[in-house]
């Protein structure tokens, strides 16, 4: 007899959430004065998770873009978007930016906004000759 995983039942997902993830999903779901049903929660989960993916894809992009920017640690303050009710930007936007960031690199609209979002490295103007 065999032991394993049958492909009639794939391994369930791993129970942990990555913080960054659960963070968003629970922005996601601030919106309900309720506790959301479970069909709902596990939607808010995809999206989340797809939202994350999305913004450490165009932070790796940046990270080459501009290595003098520290894109992977610090990066993430680029995203607060304080328009939304979530704080968060829309997966089709964020889709756009890599569209943008591929086809037009350190040129695009998308990397001179991400840039702008950023807070300058300390030290660096007062250490900076110009």
């Amino acid at each position: 007899m065999e032991t394993g995983t049958s492909v009639d039942h794939p391994e369930p997902e791993p129970r942990h959430v990555p913080p960054a993830i659960q963070s968003i999903q629970q922005r996601l779901l601030a919106k309900y004065s309720y506790t959301p049903p479970i069909g709902i929660m596990y939607l808010a989960k995809i999206e989340a998770k797809d939202l994350f993916e999305s913004k450490v894809k165009i932070l790796r992009i940046m990270a080459v873009l501009d290595p003098m920017e520290e894109w992977l640690g610090r990066g993430a303050q680029a995203f607060e978007n304080l328009r939304t009710a979530t704080g968060e930007h829309s997966l089709d936007k964020l889709h756009n930016i890599l569209s943008d960031l591929g086809s037009m690199g350190v040129n695009s609209e998308s990397f001179s906004q991400l840039k702008g979002k950023v807070p300058l490295r300390r030290g660096w103007d007062e250490h900076s000759t110009t």
